[in-house]
């Protein structure tokens, strides 16, 4: 007879990770402000503080070489728990558009930033690595 017990997988619970971000929150530049303390912004300069600010958490992220490798999983929850503590620490924070449909798969506001966020990182890291390797194929 064959075992039907589950198969254990031993990976880190997403607990592990809320706790990363709650004292290491990067220092953001004060120019941010009107964006985290939710201060009515037109639309243009919403989004050029937005990307100033996933640029400077990338920036963050790169120099104290933090969620860089593990398991998929552990990237995500790590990535997850960076949104979770933005929000905690910024709860006015308005990322996207007024009137924006939430993402169905957003476990919050957050979500649609942070998978931006870890998208826009992953190509950069992505084009140095390739520049790197062949530096005459890169404009």
């Amino acid at each position: 007879a064959v075992s039907a017990a589950p198969r254990q997988i031993n990976l880190p619970a997403p607990q592990d990770h809320r706790g990363r971000w709650k004292h290491g929150l990067p220092p953001l530049c004060s120019s941010l402000n009107p964006l985290l303390h939710g201060e009515p912004l037109d639309e243009e300069r919403r989004k050029t503080l937005v990307s100033k600010l996933r640029d400077d958490l990338i920036h963050f992220l790169d120099t104290n070489h933090l969620v860089l490798s593990g398991s998929s999983a552990t990237i995500r929850w790590s990535y997850n728990s960076l949104g979770k503590a933005l929000a905690s620490a910024y709860p006015n924070m308005v990322l996207d558009k007024p009137g924006a449909k939430p993402f169905s798969r957003s476990s919050g506001i957050h979500g649609p930033f942070i998978r931006r966020l870890a998208c826009t990182r992953k190509m950069r890291r992505l084009r140095a690595l390739k520049a790197k390797k062949d530096p005459q194929q890169m404009p």
